[in-house]
């Protein structure tokens, strides 16, 4: 290839619903953005981890993160069993996280009764270093990296070389409730997350569905279960729900209160107006001053806004003391939000097994929320044990889960009535990702003319590929080698 030139191969990821894995060849270098795993198909090697070899294992001369979740770092270790002993970059926050994501990804295989292509031992040879928001050259590399809004974290990263530029969005949101999104800059070409292909997401409209649900179940004396990542959309459904839903308690696992309240501590990763509504955040300032510009709420192309505004109230409190005794008697922390009127609603943390087994007996309507959106845990097992065989209760999905997780099986007719299962269930996306609309309005931004879509299925990019090459895009979708070339 010459030496001004950038190519990307996708060898995980475009067509498809995980395992992303990106080859960048600029010039002499050969980077792998993100290295990740599918979990759909568990026993098919080729389709669970990426395309790699022990030939491009030893070409590379450096791996790039954009964010800590399995399905982009959870094949890391196997690329170092092929012979990678390089650097894998990261931004801090990515770093601290992506070891428990493998960990979780090696403990879910070996529980199914599958086999590692690597050692437990490899996992920690896996060597970090940190990347900072903004412009820096690694290894020789020109990067640019700024908030997608999808996790703690999360970055798109840009790379420059030979007068040519780069973006590979990672995970992104133009709709995060909590977490900030920088907008990036102009292009030549792009890999961009476009995980709600065939769709347009109002996540005003989706919040507003998620409190109307859960009014309707407490209403017919039902209890709602909500299994959610803890990182990232748990925290947004958590406060959305602390803030606008009335006379019903929240309980929330405690992985889940823990990193919420950890989350609302890392001001530099959060959107401007929920820096200024936490209670003592003194002067609005993001501690990050990038010079490309903010979106904290994304003009779509008919003018309106999909923003979901935040109440006119304030956080007052995020996490009191824990050996606190909260309005039901439970031994543990609370979480307060306010709004201007003076009431109340609280989420009740649940530290252990018995506070929750005292929350599921508690009488009357309550929401749950538990750590594990794909409820393959056994704290999910628990709430699905105990809530199933009422129909007044419902179970609400509101993310990805992969066809042999329970989050999935509870769909289906044959698995519900082998299990006893009464209780609805019901799925309601919350964006944390591109959606149709959200490509377009993007590239509108960022002007690129050669773009390579990932995470999701080939079939439902068809209409947004389409769309893009009639804005005079060369949009492709798809494992072809160097399917983007500039």
């Amino acid at each position: 290839m010459q030496n001004n030139r950038i190519a990307v191969t996708s060898l995980g990821g475009s067509g498809e619903e995980a395992r992303n894995c990106f080859l960048l060849e600029a010039g002499n270098h050969t980077v792998l953005l993100d290295c990740g795993v599918r979990r759909e198909a568990l026993g098919e090697f080729d389709r669970v981890y990426p395309a790699l070899t022990r030939e491009i294992a030893g070409r590379l001369t450096a791996v790039f993160l954009s964010h800590a979740h399995e399905d982009h770092v959870a094949a890391l270790p196997y690329l170092y069993e092929l012979g990678y002993r390089g650097n894998v970059y990261g931004t801090e926050e990515t770093i601290r996280l992506a070891g428990g994501f493998m960990k979780k990804w090696a403990d879910f295989v070996t529980s199914a009764g599958g086999r590692l292509p690597f050692s437990v031992e490899t996992m920690n040879r896996v060597a970090f270093s940190t990347i900072s928001l903004g412009s820096q050259v690694v290894e020789g590399l020109s990067v640019t990296a700024g908030r997608s809004g999808h996790m703690l974290g999360s970055c798109w990263l840009r790379f420059e070389h030979g007068g040519k530029s780069l973006l590979y969005t990672g995970d992104m949101t133009l709709a995060g409730r909590l977490l900030a999104t920088d907008l990036p800059p102009e292009s030549d070409g792009a890999v961009v997350d476009c995980a709600y292909a065939g769709r347009t997401l109002s996540q005003a409209g989706q919040y507003g569905a998620l409190v109307d649900l859960a009014e309707e179940v407490a209403a017919g004396g039902g209890k709602l279960l909500l299994p959610v990542p803890p990182n990232g959309r748990g925290s947004d459904i958590l406060l959305h729900l602390c803030e606008n839903l009335r006379g019903v308690p929240v309980y929330a696992e405690a992985n889940v209160a823990a990193l919420c309240g950890e989350l609302l501590k890392e001001r530099k990763w959060l959107r401007s107006d929920v820096c200024g509504r936490i209670s003592g955040a003194g002067e609005e300032s993001n501690g990050v001053g990038l010079p490309w510009g903010r979106i904290d709420a994304v003009a779509l192309p008919c003018g309106q806004i999909d923003a979901v505004g935040l109440p006119c109230g304030r956080i007052d409190a995020v996490a009191l003391p824990c050996g606190q005794i909260d309005a039901v008697g439970l031994p543990c922390g609370r979480i307060d939000a306010m709004n201007r009127a003076n009431t109340f609603t609280n989420a009740i943390s649940l530290p252990d097994v018995q506070s929750r087994s005292l929350a599921l007996s508690a009488p009357g309507p309550a929401v749950y929320l538990t750590g594990d959106g794909m409820m393959s845990g056994p704290a999910a097992a628990a709430y699905f044990e105990a809530l199933k065989g009422d129909a007044r209760n419902c179970i609400l999905i509101t993310g990805h889960t992969a066809r042999s997780a329970l989050g999935s099986r509870i769909f289906d007719p044959a698995f519900r009535a082998q299990a006893g299962l009464a209780a609805r269930a019901e799925r309601l996306t919350i964006k944390v990702h591109l959606d149709d609309q959200d490509v377009i309005a993007l590239n509108r931004s960022v002007r690129a003319k050669k773009i390579l879509l990932f995470h999701a299925p080939l079939e439902s990019t068809r209409e947004l590929t389409g769309k893009l090459r009639n804005l005079g895009v060369d949009a492709r979708c798809g494992l072809e080698p160097r399917a983007l070339e500039l």
